[in-house]
């Protein structure tokens, strides 16, 4: 099946986003000192008492500054016990004696450190040697001042330290003895008495319970998280088979269920941010309308409603299953959806604000009196509401043309721009293909009223109406809607005649992306003649060179893969076909219509549009009274006008 992985990588990514964000729960009692104990409280099991951070570090950094720095004698430099042969035995002996208990730089260099005795390493033993026992350099010489020889001060120009203190070794020992410190001040046993029901919570029984909480997190969180990933698998599958029954476009389609997962990622991640305000209305913060509009917007309405639902049931999870808050915020995703479900102008958009407001308000209140909350206390909450609104709105904002841009699906809000007539490729048109502009316009309109009657996108069949024909701008003059004079193809083949038609719609699609129209819009270019024949000019060359292959004068397709694309290729040829009409009567309108739309169905124009019988009879209907209140004339060139 296409997309299994896909859908199964959702799925896990969903649960792990959700996992990891919500916040952790364990085994909480919420008494602090001084609190009365609601109930007994009986150890369930052995753990042991830890001690207050703040001691527990206090005692680590005792335990630290007790241990004594490491020194190392490295002994007489051999050359310093060679020159000391030139003194006389006495004050050699004098002089090594000094030398022998050791030299250092300056004390400076011992760090600080609890007591008065350092160890001192020489060859492989250690000896405890009181600091202020130890000679600096400057000592050492001071000492051996009293040696009235000359030679004493070559000497001191050859001494240097023998001892120095060996950081690396100090830092170990102080960490080993830092660690030993242990974290517990006591044990409780399983079935103990930690206090009694009505007792006050004193200092001791408070570190008792915190203990418990830890000890008992581990243990409980795994519980937890598997009850949590259990309830998710079961929404994800919900979610799986309600697209799989009901929209399997869309389960089908990589963009849409990246769509899903994004908005649900920005969704769940301001879910776990509220979790951390110590507020009881925090909840009602988050902008589930964002999902609701978003999903509308790009996909349809029934994906918002489902989509805000399957996010609402998720957010049991933060909500600590306090049912009433998620299912308020779904009636906000549902209540944007509606409003902007078929958005025609960009106020509407505006107004699915109001909505998803006013919604939350009611909802709020009415729920919160239910609960005996305070007036005072749900005009505070509703400075909320106000949040919520805005943020859904503006999230939407924001994120719309990146989701668009991303994903490459396309809102109405995109469509509203694109039927401006001002838009420079549409100006374009009306300068240099006139007819084909007003032709456009009023395929344009009878798209948008056929669409509108069956339940499609009107809004995208109407712009697709107004750009279907722009390759046509490249040589205008060889459609007979722009020509004033002579007919160009009178001096061209049939077959050339055919390749300059055929070549409006590869024009066109090149100049729509050109203009990075949307594929919908470009989808609708490249179908709106599907594989048709050009009947005429098919004809004309039969009757000059005997049998030729149809392939040569039909269109290159493909044929509509959408209902939009449809029912535009379908207002293209009747609005053509009854511009040429000479005595456009009512009934030869009607038997008109009847017959180019039989004959596109018979040609398998509309395989794979989607559109039902049903919608082809609602869609003559619509046709029908539209033309019949159109009196322009046109030229006919056999049927050219395709």
């Amino acid at each position: 099946m296409r997309y299994w992985s896909l859908r199964a990588l959702y799925g896990v990514l969903f649960s792990l986003s959700v996992l990891l964000l919500t916040p952790r729960t364990g085994y909480r009692f919420n008494l602090k000192k001084g609190d009365i104990a609601p109930r007994d409280i009986i150890a369930p099991c052995d753990f042991y008492v830890k001690k207050p951070q703040e001691q527990y570090a206090l005692e680590k950094e005792r335990a630290y500054m007790l241990v004594p720095p490491v020194l190392v004698y490295t002994g007489i430099d051999e050359e310093i016990m060679e020159y000391l042969k030139k003194f006389p035995e006495k004050e050699r002996k004098k002089i090594i004696s000094v030398l022998s208990k050791g030299v250092l730089e300056t004390k400076d260099e011992i760090p600080p450190f609890y007591g008065r005795k350092v160890v001192v390493k020489r060859d492989s033993r250690e000896y405890m040697v009181d600091k202020d026992s130890i000679l600096t350099l400057s000592e050492a010489k001071r000492r051996l001042s009293e040696i009235k020889d000359p030679k004493i001060d070559t000497l001191f120009y050859m001494l240097t330290p023998n001892l120095r203190v060996d950081l690396v070794e100090t830092e170990r020992r102080r960490k080993e003895a830092g660690d030993k410190v242990s974290p517990y001040k006591g044990r409780v046993l399983k079935g103990e008495m930690i206090i009694r029901a009505h007792d006050v919570v004193t200092e001791e029984v408070e570190e008792k319970l915190r203990s418990l909480e830890e000890a008992r997190r581990g243990k409980r969180e795994i519980k937890v998280y598997a009850g949590k990933f259990l309830y998710l698998i079961f929404l994800v599958s919900f979610l799986y088979f309600y697209l799989y029954f009901k929209k399997k476009e869309i389960l089908d389609s990589l963009r849409h269920i990246l769509l899903i997962f994004f908005v649900s990622l920005i969704i769940l991640f301001i879910a776990r941010i509220t979790t951390l305000l110590d507020n009881p209305f925090a909840f009602y913060i988050l902008p589930l309308g964002f999902a609701g509009l978003t999903l509308t917007l790009l996909s349809d309405f029934e994906l918002g409603i489902i989509g805000s639902l399957f996010l609402s049931m998720s957010l049991l999870l933060f909500t600590g299953l306090r049912s009433y808050i998620p299912f308020i915020l779904t009636l906000t995703g549902i209540g944007g959806g509606i409003e902007v479900r078929k958005l025609r102008h960009r106020a509407e958009f505006y107004y699915s604000g109001i909505v998803i407001f006013f919604i939350l308000l009611i909802s709020m209140v009415s729920v919160e009196l239910v609960r005996g909350m305070r007036v005072l206390e749900i005009l505070k909450a509703s400075g909320f509401c106000v949040l919520n609104t805005l943020g859904s709105v503006l999230l939407t904002l924001g994120f719309l043309p990146v989701f668009e841009r991303l994903f490459h699906l396309t809102t109405n809000l995109t469509y509203l721009e694109l039927s401006d007539l001002n838009r420079p490729i549409l100006r374009r048109l009306a300068m240099e293909a006139p007819g084909t502009f007003n032709h456009s316009l009023i395929v344009g309109a009878l798209a948008e009223a056929a669409c509108e009657a069956i339940g499609a996108n009107s809004l995208l069949a109407r712009v697709g109406g107004y750009y279907h024909d722009i390759g046509k701008i490249k040589r205008p003059e060889f459609f007979i809607e722009n020509s004033t004079g002579k007919n160009p193809h009178d001096r061209l083949s049939p077959r050339t005649s055919a390749i300059i038609l055929k070549s409006h719609v590869k024009d066109g699609v090149e100049l729509a992306r050109k203009e990075r129209l949307p594929e919908e819009i470009i989808r609708i270019i490249r179908e709106h003649h599907g594989t048709t024949l050009i009947r005429a000019f098919y004809e004309k060359e039969k009757r000059e060179n005997g049998e030729v292959d149809e392939k040569e004068f039909r269109y290159p397709g493909p044929v509509p893969s959408s209902r939009e694309s449809a029912v535009v290729m379908l207002a293209d040829s009747v609005e053509a076909a009854a511009r040429s009409l000479e005595e456009p009567a009512p009934e030869k309108i009607k038997a008109l219509i009847e017959k180019i739309v039989d004959e596109k169905v018979k040609d398998h124009q509309m395989d794979n549009s989607g559109l039902s019988l049903k919608d082809i009879e609602k869609i003559k209907e619509v046709f029908y009274p539209f033309l019949c209140g159109s009196r322009h004339e046109r030229i006919d060139y056999e049927g050219l006008g395709e």
